[in-house]
């Protein structure tokens, strides 16, 4: 069991390893190398995302994927940050995420956005889509790994932002700052292993 342990570890889930990045988009996070931020109308990207540091729950840094002000939207439309991992001995997936807004607007209308959690592409997790206003911190979100994922196969792990309905324009910028990614692992009977 200490070798499935080993292998079923996130790699840089407090994204620590690289010091503040700008656009990571030109310069992956250590671990996250599969980035996709779609363009919008004009050649401008829709979604933007870097790695900062003036919130963060565990350590300095923290990833912010952020969908662009002053752009449209389709309902579907959604940037994602990804690894490949094992999930074999992964009974949650646990984080910490931060939903905000540009200054000046005082709620993230979760009809608009919602952050994600992907696995294989397909959401498992999303952040609320209930009431008006689900701007704030909310710290140990868990998602409960099914048995369907539980292989010895690699599993594509994506954090996210997607736009929930068709928007002509909008003048919002929306982060979802993500941090402190974590596996609970069961191993051997003796414990459970972060």
């Amino acid at each position: 069991n200490y070798v499935d342990a080993e292998v079923s570890l996130i790699m840089n889930g407090s994204f620590e390893k690289d010091g503040m990045i700008d656009d990571i988009a030109e310069f992956y996070p250590m671990g996250w190398y599969d980035v996709n931020l779609p363009m919008g109308d004009y050649g401008m990207p829709k979604f933007g995302a870097s790695v900062w540091n003036d919130w963060s729950s565990d350590g300095n840094y923290y990833l912010a994927l952020y969908s662009n002000g002053y752009e449209s939207f389709s309902a579907g439309d959604m940037a994602t940050v990804s690894q490949q991992v094992y999930l074999e001995d992964v009974n949650d997936i646990i984080f910490d995420i931060k939903l905000d807004t540009s200054p000046g607007y005082e709620s993230w209308d979760p009809q608009l956005r919602s952050a994600v959690l992907l696995i294989d592409g397909e959401v498992v997790w999303e952040s609320s889509i209930a009431g008006s206003n689900v701007k704030g911190e909310y710290f140990d979100q868990s998602y409960t790994v099914p048995e369907k994922y539980k292989n010895t196969d690699k599993h594509t792990l994506s954090l996210g932002i997607r736009a929930n309905r068709d928007e002509s324009l909008s003048y919002v910028y929306y982060w979802a700052m993500f941090d402190f990614i974590k596996f609970n692992t069961h191993c051997g009977g003796n414990g459970y292993l972060e």
